[in-house]
C-alpha cells in the first residue's frame, strides 16, 4: 500500500502522518519529539476519532511509539491556518505560522501552549 506523508523513526515503528494510515490530506511542516510525544505541525486536518466529523487542524500531537493521537493534546479547531514552526523550551510549546487564531481565539502568528492539554497560554507572547 502506497501512503502519503510518511514518517520512520526506526526500521520497526512508522507513523502515517497526519490523517488516517493510507487517507492522509495536507503537508506536514516540522516535527518536534519529546520524550515519547511527537508534536507535528503543519496544514492539514485529521480526524478525532473513527468516523467523526471532527478534525484537529494544523497540530497534533501523537505517542510517538504508537502513532495514537493525543486527544487530551489535539483538539477540534487548532489554527485557521498553516503551522510552519513549532519549539518546545521547558514547559511551553511555541508555535508559529500563517494563522490569526488557535481554538477559535485570536493568535495572531504565534501562540503559547501548555505541552500537555494545548491550552493556550499567551497568545500575544512572542
Amino acid at each position: 500500500m502506497c501512503r502519503a506523508n510518511l514518517a520512520a523513526f526506526s526500521q520497526a515503528v512508522a507513523l502515517s502522518l497526519p490523517g488516517e494510515a493510507g487517507n492522509s490530506t495536507g503537508m506536514v511542516s516540522e516535527l518536534v519529539l519529546s520524550g515519547s510525544s511527537l508534536y507535528i505541525a503543519g496544514n492539514f486536518a485529521r480526524p478525532l476519532s473513527g468516523g467523526s466529523a471532527s478534525q484537529a487542524t494544523d497540530l497534533i500531537k501523537v505517542d510517538a511509539v504508537t502513532g495514537a493521537l493525543d486527544l487530551t493534546f489535539s483538539q477540534p479547531g487548532g489554527t485557521d491556518g498553516l503551522v510552519n514552526s513549532i519549539a518546545l523550551e521547558g514547559d511551553s510549546l511555541y508555535v508559529g505560522g500563517s494563522f490569526s487564531s488557535y481554538q477559535h481565539r485570536p493568535a495572531t502568528f504565534s501562540a503559547v501552549l501548555d505541552p500537555v492539554s494545548g491550552a493556550d497560554r499567551d497568545v500575544t507572547a512572542f
